[in-house]
């Protein structure tokens, strides 16, 4: 039996494991004069609910002599929460501790647009039924930490994401970005770059892309190809362009004392697609980090020769090789 999956909704009603008060002493079940239940939220917020022969949300409920309820809405924050039910007076001094976790939810609903790999795909991967959820929460848990390391190895997110960020120019005539979705619908409706010349924080000139600059494909070298690689590509540069209208066609010098994140780019950062080398090796991942459950230790279990140990998967790395971002990956 899975703990259940729950996602930070206001809507959703998290029920709490009940609550079995006994005298103490003994199994004999027993009304406390007192029942409380204290809330703790991943932010040490704590809400304290108090019986009082209620009904529904919010409210503990008594299912039968000493065997008590809570269900909990209106929780918005993700992470772990903790709660204790306490039982006093009528022969009971019992306390009982319980957790839940809250998986992040996202303006999509699903909470899950930080993924490579999907729960219905991991099911496929571990022959397990689709509508099987018992092993739900184990399968969340494991495809999110793989899609975490993964961003963290490669050094870049694959998922996308709409936003303005500010960066430093190193150059008069060009800028590394972080990789922008390619897509020319999507550049075409959510792309504004915009420069502060004087170092005040205020971008007071505002390019044209094909006018005051142009995009590039990759660090290092001139692309303006985005299949040049078999997989579309992602842009990673803008290159300013010689032009009297707005501006001198040329990004801002930074001077010590003044803001040096000259540079602000609204667009919508990540790749066009996730790359079938990035779903396949957290696909991979995911399998090994959900079965180390079976593995206390390292070790899958015995053979003729000895303790059978888990070994890393060398191809989850090679998969990843060639969409390592060096300019953002630490040690490389």
């Amino acid at each position: 039996m899975s703990a259940a999956v729950y996602f930070n909704n206001p809507a959703v009603a998290v029920p709490l494991s009940p609550a079995k008060f006994t005298v103490q002493g003994s199994a004999q079940p027993v009304d406390p004069a007192m029942i409380t239940c204290v809330l703790t939220d991943p932010s040490g917020n704590i809400t304290t609910y108090i019986f009082s022969n209620g009904t529904g949300v919010n409210q503990i409920t008594k299912s039968s002599t000493g065997n008590y309820s809570l269900s909990v809405a209106g929780l918005t924050s993700e992470g772990l929460y903790t709660y204790t039910w306490i039982g006093t007076g009528n022969g009971v001094q019992q306390v009982t501790p319980g957790t839940f976790r809250l998986m992040p939810m996202t303006d999509s609903g699903i909470g899950m647009t930080g993924w490579y790999t999907g729960m219905e795909e991991l099911k496929s991967r571990l022959t397990i039924n689709p509508n099987d959820t018992s092993s739900d929460y184990e399968i969340q848990l494991a495809i999110q930490n793989a899609s975490n390391w993964v961003t963290s190895y490669c050094g870049q997110p694959f998922y996308q994401i709409t936003e303005a960020r500010t960066f430093l120019p190193r150059s008069i005539w060009e800028l590394d970005i972080d990789p922008m979705v390619s897509d020319p619908a999507v550049i075409s409706s959510n792309l504004s770059v915009d420069l502060d010349y004087d170092g005040d924080g205020v971008y007071e000139t505002h390019w044209t892309l094909g006018e005051n600059f142009v995009l590039k494909y990759g660090h290092g070298n001139d692309t303006y190809n985005m299949n040049s690689s078999g997989i579309p590509q992602p842009y990673r540069r803008i290159q300013a362009l010689m032009n009297a209208k707005n501006g001198p066609g040329m990004f801002p010098f930074p001077y010590p004392n003044l803001h040096m994140d000259q540079v602000k780019v609204t667009a919508t950062w990540g790749w066009n697609t996730v790359p079938p080398n990035v779903s396949q090796a957290t696909l991979m991942l995911a399998v090994d980090l959900f079965k180390s459950k079976d593995a206390p230790f390292g070790f899958a279990g015995t053979a003729d020769i000895g303790l059978v140990k888990v070994q890393s998967n060398p191809w989850v790395t090679e998969l990843l090789r060639p969409f390592i971002l060096f300019t953002r990956k630490a040690g490389v």
